[in-house]
């Protein structure tokens, strides 16, 4: 999945502008809250954003309390500079924390959920000569995530817990090229994924299994 934010777009005399929302389920068991400004003019501009969300288990058909209760807060940063009309250059970073989630069926809950994403970004269109664009992207994500089967249920016997940790490293440049009506794009994409993750036994804290043993995929 692509995600792409276009550049805010700011009318005469405007320097701010943005929102803020409230919502609920129905049933009352989701809640959320959130707010978007953005600040700045036609060269530059910040953008900040919020969510926080607020889950609680449901019932199903026959009455029965499904696990399926977490919690989300999310932030985002944009640090945009428009240095002519047909240049972006944009700074990014996002952090997305999950506490506390239950999953019905499975051995194991996530009481932690912790990502980073810091990304750095350049457009460029209606460029004269062979390259009329160019679309040039670098990123680092954190994600730092715990499994357990104690600290959200009643289990003492054989308290297990999977910490794991997986870094991504990326970068991206595609170039687009027009002939008469015909638009080519081309480019090259990079990407490193480095992945560690340990079953242990929190009884001796003695690790059981590796799970991804500092695996790397390129």
């Amino acid at each position: 999945v692509i995600l792409h934010r276009d550049r805010p777009e700011f009318a005469p005399g405007q320097s701010i502008f943005g929102e803020a929302f409230i919502g609920t389920a129905s049933n009352g068991l989701r809640e959320n809250y959130g707010a978007d400004v953005t600040a700045g003019n036609d060269q530059g501009y910040i953008r900040l954003q919020g969510i926080y969300k607020d889950a609680k288990n449901y019932r199903d058909g026959n009455d029965d309390e499904v696990r399926s209760s977490y919690r989300t807060t999310q932030g985002h940063i944009d640090l945009g500079w428009t240095p002519t009309n047909n240049q972006h250059i944009k700074l990014s970073h996002e952090i997305a924390n999950t506490s506390d989630a239950l999953f019905q069926g499975a051995g194991m809950d996530a009481p932690k959920s912790d990502g980073t994403m810091t990304r750095l970004s350049y457009e460029a269109d209606e460029l004269a000569g062979r390259v009329n664009g160019v679309e040039a992207s670098f990123y680092h994500s954190e994600v730092d995530h715990v499994m357990n089967n104690f600290s959200l249920r009643t289990n003492r016997r054989m308290p297990m817990e999977v910490p794991s940790t997986v870094t991504t490293k990326g970068g991206k440049l595609r170039l687009t090229s027009n002939f008469g009506n015909t638009s080519v794009d081309y480019g090259l994409l990079l990407q490193t994924i480095e992945k560690q993750a340990t079953l242990f036994n929190r009884n001796t804290n003695q690790s059981q299994f590796l799970m991804w043993p500092d695996t790397i995929t390129e």
